[in-house]
């Protein structure tokens, strides 16, 4: 196999790796459509949270967050929690055990995913 096939091949590897496969305690992030103000979720082993991000003074709107997480009968998802309208952030805490978490906002109808 000739060397710029090996590179070509290993490349589009990393990149089927990189997109499949979630990062350990990932942040994701999402622009709200005022377009001055985004929101980030996370999911990590001593909490999980919703956020308002960004260096604009606007609002996403109400704020959601639930987490499933796993348990020796198998996993449960949390009831979603949710900010007051223009809250800055909405959080939970359900341990190690957090395995992925929904994120939502109200304005934009804004909903992801974020993975430990």
């Amino acid at each position: 196999m000739g060397h710029r096939r090996l590179v070509a091949l290993l490349g589009s590897l990393i990149l089927i790796l990189a997109v499949s496969s979630p990062a350990s305690a990932s942040t994701v992030y999402h622009l709200c459509p005022n377009g001055d103000t985004g929101v980030s979720g996370s999911t990590q082993g001593d909490a999980q949270i919703t956020y308002l991000t960004g260096a604009g003074y606007g609002s996403c709107g109400t704020l959601g967050l639930r987490v499933n997480y796993t348990h020796v009968g198998g996993s449960t998802w949390t009831g979603w929690k949710y900010s007051a309208y223009m809250g800055d952030f909405v959080s939970t805490n359900v341990g190690s055990s957090a395995y992925t978490s929904q994120h939502s906002a109200s304005v934009g109808d804004l909903f992801f995913q974020s993975y430990r």
